[in-house]
């Protein structure tokens, strides 16, 4: 008996030995091994590159509405087109009245046209006229017109004021031939377009012109009123 004591008392030492060998091993493997991978952001929480992506959105959203902005402001600064120097027009509202040497009113028509001689839609102007004046009977003018337009802006529009004074002859049945016709006056025509292919489209009104046609029996005088519409070119 006192021979086997030993050799359990060995056995257990063993034991005790192995045990803490095991659990040293167990701690390196711990500490060797790499921890595992994280898991990747919940969704709902934005990513850098999301960021990234709305600010370049709103970057591109501005630069737009400055593009937008710079071009109504490079519409607003074009410069008005000016319409040509030429033009024709044909006044067919309107009436005449006889101051002296006739009586009644009639209805005047009448088509024009001129030239600025110096190329601008303004300055000194030559042209002529046909004119028609029905009151009972026609009688008929053919004149050469001389004047002197003025443009005066109206914001980015026209108004342009023109004298005249005009000669020629009249003719038929009620002055019982051809006679003389002179006579002056004024008008105002408007350009309501700045720009583009009607640029030179304009109304025109006639506030008076006073005429006369010299006869043996005594001078016809007539006030004319008139309105109409002309094209420059």
């Amino acid at each position: 008996m006192t021979m086997k004591r030993p050799n359990l008392a060995r056995r257990v030492a063993a034991a005790h030995f192995a045990a803490g060998l095991a659990l040293l091993a167990s701690e390196t493997r711990a500490h060797a091994e790499p921890p595992p991978p994280s898991s990747p952001p919940a969704a709902s929480e934005p990513a850098p590159s999301d960021a990234w992506g709305r600010a370049i959105q709103r970057g591109a959203k501005q630069e737009g509405t400055k593009n937008e902005a710079e071009d109504a402001g490079s519409e607003a600064k074009l410069p008005k087109e000016l319409p040509g120097p030429g033009f024709v027009q044909a006044n067919v509202l309107g009436f005449s009245a006889a101051i002296s040497g006739g009586s009644g009113l009639a209805y005047p028509l009448e088509i024009s046209g001129g030239y600025h001689i110096n190329g601008a839609h303004e300055g000194l102007v030559l042209g002529g006229a046909q004119k028609l004046i029905f009151s009972g009977g026609m009688i008929a003018a053919t004149v050469v017109r001389v004047g002197f337009d003025l443009a005066i802006p109206v914001q980015e529009m026209d108004l342009v004021v023109a004298p005249y004074g005009y000669g020629g002859v009249a003719y038929g049945a009620p002055v019982g031939g051809v006679l003389a016709h002179f006579g002056f006056g004024a008008e105002g025509r408007f350009f309501p377009i700045k720009r583009g292919p009607g640029k030179g489209f304009f109304a025109v009104a006639r506030p008076f012109e006073v005429g006369f046609i010299p006869a043996i029996g005594g001078t016809l005088v007539f006030y004319t009123f008139s309105a109409g519409a002309g094209f420059a070119f």
